[in-house]
C-alpha cells in the first residue's frame, strides 16, 4: 500500500509559498523543514516584496532617463564648438578609466607572473609547498623584491627547523626495562657486568 504525500516542487526556491494541501489546516503543526528555521511567507507578503522590488526597479530606470535628459538638454543648449569640447571631454574621461582598468589588469598579470614563478622556485629550489598564504606573504612589486623575500622565508623557515632538530637531539635515550621473569639474551647478560 502506498501513502500518497504531496511533492514540494519549489523546496529550492529563494522564497516560497506556505505548502498546504487541502487536507492541510493553516494551523497544523510545523514541519522539520520549518522548525529548522525556514521562512514562509503568505501571499501578501510575497505581494508587498514583488511591488517593492518593482518600485525600486521604477525608481532606478526613471534616473537614467532622468540623467539621459539632462545630458540631451546640455547638448541642446550647446553651440557647436561647445558640442565637440563636451565630447572631446567625455572621450578624454573614458579613455582615463580604460588607462586606468589597463594598468589593474597589467598589474594583476603581473602579480600572477610572479606568484607562479614564486610557488617554482620554492617548491624545485627549497622543498616548500607554496600555499596562497605563503604566496600572499613573499610575492613583492617586482621580482627583484619577491626573490629578497623568498630569502627572507626560507632562511625563517631553515631556522626554525634546525631549532626544531636541536630540541629533538636533546632528548634521552630510554632505558629498557624488564619484568624478572624475562631472561636477557646473553650479550645483554655480559653487558650488564659493565653497566654497574
Amino acid at each position: 500500500m502506498f501513502i500518497v504525500k504531496p511533492f514540494n516542487l519549489q523546496l529550492f526556491a529563494e522564497e516560497s509559498a506556505p505548502d498546504l494541501t487541502p487536507d492541510e489546516p493553516e494551523n497544523a503543526p510545523k514541519s522539520s523543514e520549518e522548525e529548522k528555521g525556514e521562512k514562509t511567507f503568505t501571499q501578501a507578503e510575497l505581494d508587498k516584496i514583488v511591488k517593492d522590488r518593482l518600485k525600486r526597479a521604477e525608481k532606478e530606470n526613471q534616473k537614467k532617463i532622468e540623467e539621459a535628459r539632462t545630458e540631451a538638454q546640455k547638448l541642446a543648449k550647446m553651440n557647436e564648438e561647445q558640442k565637440k569640447a563636451y565630447e572631446q571631454e567625455k572621450i578624454q574621461m573614458e579613455n582615463e578609466n580604460l588607462k586606468n582598468q589597463i594598468a589593474q589588469l597589467e598589474k594583476q598579470a603581473q602579480r600572477t607572473e610572479l606568484s607562479k614563478s614564486a610557488a617554482t622556485i620554492l617548491q624545485e629550489n627549497h622543498k616548500i609547498t607554496a600555499t596562497q598564504d605563503i604566496l600572499d606573504f613573499v610575492v613583492g612589486e617586482t621580482a627583484e623584491d619577491t626573490n629578497v623575500r623568498i630569502e627572507k622565508l626560507v632562511s625563517v623557515i631553515k631556522a626554525d627547523r634546525k631549532a626544531v632538530e636541536a630540541e629533538r637531539a636533546l632528548g634521552r635515550t630510554p632505558k629498557i626495562y624488564r619484568t624478572d621473569h624475562e631472561k636477557p639474551s646473553p650479550f645483554e647478560a655480559k653487558l650488564n657486568k659493565y653497566k654497574r
